[in-house]
């Protein structure tokens, strides 16, 4: 089993070799250190909360290797660090600090998709068509999704706060769906400023921690790189089953999720 991140050096902290960070989270790698806390661990994540931010709680995670690299977080090479480890933590400094560990990026990577093209009406027709039973079986509706946006993008966001919260676990499947239309719509289209700050705003204290920091990526276009393969493949780029397939692969519900909200917002996107 891979060893995780190399503890600090008598010199201080070194970049991990291998290690990619999102530049959502550059600003607080960078401030000054300060406190987190343990929000929730798996066997391949480990999701630190630090509090003081402008919108709530700041979020950053540590994603081992074969986990989802979240707009949020550090990847590293093998496995995520032991949880155990996490009871005295710092984010800032240049890294995340914790007990004698430290993980610095060595490379950074936006989250934020370059799509070039549009949304193309046959791809979109055939994603739904394939998203119909995972949608079904997550307990997930379309017309819901379709409302949500619309709703961001003319500046209705009451379809979207409806189903903020709504979900079991880290990331409940109602964000999950609003993540991806507000991401698609940011990209694809024009996302209202209004609804957005009004989503963003809810969150705080509608939903988990976790997820509304991911909400607040979404809205600025930031996204797993698996909703950004279904992306591109929407607008004719790439293979739409592959990538359907790759999305649904995030989480229980998480993927399909995603992906109904991705497809509802390119199609929204596409009629604007």
């Amino acid at each position: 089993m891979s060893s995780p991140p190399t503890p600090s050096t008598p010199g201080g902290p070194q970049p991990l070799p291998g290690s990619v960070a999102s530049t959502a989270i550059a600003g607080l790698l960078a401030a000054a250190p300060r406190p987190a806390r343990v929000l929730g661990a798996s066997a391949t994540a480990v999701y630190l909360a630090i509090e003081g931010g402008e919108e709530g709680p700041d979020v950053v995670a540590i994603v081992a290797a074969r986990g989802v690299h979240l707009p949020v977080a550090v990847a590293v090479p093998g496995q995520a660090p032991p949880i155990h480890l996490a009871a005295a933590v710092r984010v800032g400094g240049g890294g995340i600090h914790l007990g004698g560990w430290s993980v610095i990026p060595a490379r950074w990577v936006d989250l934020r998709p370059h799509i070039p093209g549009r949304p193309l009406a046959t791809r979109l027709d055939e994603a739904e068509e394939l998203l119909a039973v995972p949608a079904e079986t997550a307990g997930l509706g379309v017309h819901p999704a379709a409302a949500v946006a619309h709703g961001l993008r003319t500046g209705n966001p009451a379809p979207a706060l409806d189903l903020l919260g709504q979900g079991p676990g880290l990331t409940p499947s109602g964000d999950d769906v609003v993540a991806g239309a507000a991401a698609a719509v940011a990209i694809l289209g024009r996302l209202d400023p209004a609804a957005s700050a009004a989503v963003v705003g809810a969150a705080r204290t509608g939903t988990t921690v976790l997820s509304a920091a991911l909400l607040r990526c979404a809205t600025r276009g930031e996204m797993v790189p698996q909703a950004a393969e279904l992306l591109r493949a929407l607008c004719g780029q790439g293979g739409l089953g592959t990538a359907l397939d790759g999305l649904l692969g995030v989480g229980h519900t998480t993927g399909a999720a995603l992906a109904l909200g991705l497809c509802a917002g390119a199609r929204s996107a596409l009629a604007g």
